[in-house]
């Protein structure tokens, strides 16, 4: 096998998709099968970057052009319009997460 013959090979499994399966995003490579592949990890809420929530907001009747202290009243409607309230009036806000 020549040099040329053994990088194309290498060049093969090396080979990666630029993109993950819809509700997944990319945070690096990993090692499986010995190949390189994208570590591809489910998008969750807390880091605001899931794409099937987009647009809740609006969908639950959320006032996103209020005030902190009026989407603090929704918030304490509770489900998921009152958890979005109280995203946002964080959001507003200006508070930190808590780890």
């Amino acid at each position: 096998m020549t040099f040329k013959e053994h990088f194309i090979l290498w060049e093969a499994k090396q080979r990666l998709d630029p993109k993950c399966w819809t509700g997944y995003r990319k945070v690096g490579t990993k090692m499986k099968g010995g190949k390189r592949v994208n570590n591809c990890v489910k998008e969750n809420f807390a880091d605001g970057k899931n794409p099937e929530h987009k647009g809740d907001s609006k969908r639950y009747g959320v006032p996103t052009k209020s005030s902190v202290s009026n989407l603090r009243k929704v918030a304490k409607q509770g489900g998921r319009k009152g958890q979005l309230a109280h995203w946002m009036a964080n959001m507003k806000a200006g508070k930190a997460k808590k780890k």
